[in-house]
C-alpha cells in the first residue's frame, strides 16, 4: 500500500515553525510522542504512553533495557495504525545516552524504521527510514 494514500491522520506540529503533519510523518511523530510521555498521564486514556527517559534515572542494566525494549514494543503496538513494532536498545555509559532502534510495521503501510535518541532531557528522533525491502 501507499504512504502517499494511507491516512495517518493530521496533527498539529510545533517546533521552530507550527504546521501540521500528516501521513506517515505524524505516524513517526505520534510514536515519538508516546515515548515522551508519562504513563497515566492523559485521563481519556490512562494506558498511553511510557516516558523512556525515566530509565535513565536508575543503574542500567542488560535486564532493565530488554525491559524498556518490551515496554516500548507494547506502547507502540497499542496505535492501532501499528501492526507490529520491534526495538534494539543501546546505552551509551560515558554519555549516559540511549539510541533506539525501532522497527514498525504498519497495519496499512511498508515496514518504517525509526532511530531515537534519549537524554535526562529529551525524546528526539534522530534518523527514520522506509524500508523497501
Amino acid at each position: 500500500m501507499s504512504t502517499l494514500t494511507t491516512d495517518y491522520g493530521v496533527d498539529l506540529r510545533i517546533g521552530k515553525v507550527v504546521g501540521t503533519a500528516s501521513g506517515l510523518r505524524n505516524l513517526m511523530d505520534a510514536c515519538v510522542r508516546r515515548l515522551s510521555t508519562s504513563t497515566g498521564s492523559l485521563f481519556w486514556n490512562p494506558e498511553y504512553g511510557y516516558d523512556v527517559r525515566a530509565v535513565l534515572n536508575s543503574e542500567i542494566s542488560v535486564e532493565i533495557l530488554k525491559d524498556l525494549e518490551s515496554r516500548v514494543v507494547y506502547q507502540l503496538e497499542l496505535d492501532e495504525r501499528v501492526d507490529k513494532a520491534t526495538c534494539d536498545a543501546t546505552f551509551v555509559f560515558p554519555t549516559q545516552k540511549l539510541t533506539l532502534r525501532i522497527s514498525i510495521t504498519p497495519a496499512q503501510d511498508k515496514t518504517f524504521t525509526l532511530v531515537i535518541g534519549v537524554s535526562k532531557l529529551t525524546v528526539e528522533l534522530l534518523d527514520s527510514s522506509l524500508n523497501t525491502a
